[in-house]
């Protein structure tokens, strides 16, 4: 029962990543597997480390290093999407003039990887408190997931990009702000 609950979890976790991965997909043209699979994989990596990190800062340090961890974790989210989607509306508007597709980088991917996985840091210190969970099951279980949900977001973003063409790159852009304001309002309203 315990490993349902976690892959429930990990599907929870693997939303952030996926509306992300489908806003990449949104702004590219043609669709790669490949490109669709190293999305998957860097989503997933990070959904799987950032709770494995927060298990050891768990071990090693207790509940005040955790809280300290969510005190900032949103305002950190918020702030690499909003600087990622802010240069794709930017390079959406500027692409109007030209037919280019704007380059998503491996760096720009890295970064949005930590960006939605941040949260998963907490989910480290809730496996250590799950009876009969195994860190390392769990974390194969929530990178699994994620990387499947978030390949398949790719995808299908990329059949709704062609049908819109050169506004998807603006579109894609809304959406890693909404999500960063969704993470930071949800954190905010939760201190109330």
């Amino acid at each position: 029962m315990v490993y349902f609950e976690i892959a429930l979890l990990g599907v929870a976790l693997a939303l952030d990543a996926c509306c992300v991965s489908m806003s990449n997909g949104l702004n590219d043209k043609v669709l790669k597997t490949q490109k669709a699979l190293l999305f998957g994989l860097v989503f997933g990596f990070f959904q799987a480390l950032m709770p494995l990190i927060g298990y050891g800062i768990g071990e090693l340090s207790g509940v005040m290093l955790h809280s300290i961890i969510q005190n900032v974790d949103h305002f950190i989210a918020f702030g690499l999407l909003a600087i990622v989607g802010g240069k794709m509306i930017y390079d959406g508007f500027k692409q109007e003039d030209c037919d280019e597709e704007t380059k998503m980088t491996f760096w720009l991917l890295i970064i949005q990887g930590i960006a939605t996985s941040i949260d998963a840091l907490a989910v480290g210190f809730l496996i250590k408190t799950m009876d009969g969970a195994d860190i390392w099951l769990s974390i194969l279980i929530i990178g699994l997931i994620t990387f499947v949900l978030a390949s398949l977001a790719y995808i299908i973003g990329n059949k709704f990009g062609n049908i819109l063409s050169n506004k998807s790159t603006i579109i894609g852009g809304l959406i890693l702000l909404a999500i960063g304001s969704k993470i930071l309002i949800e954190h905010l309203i939760k201190g109330i």
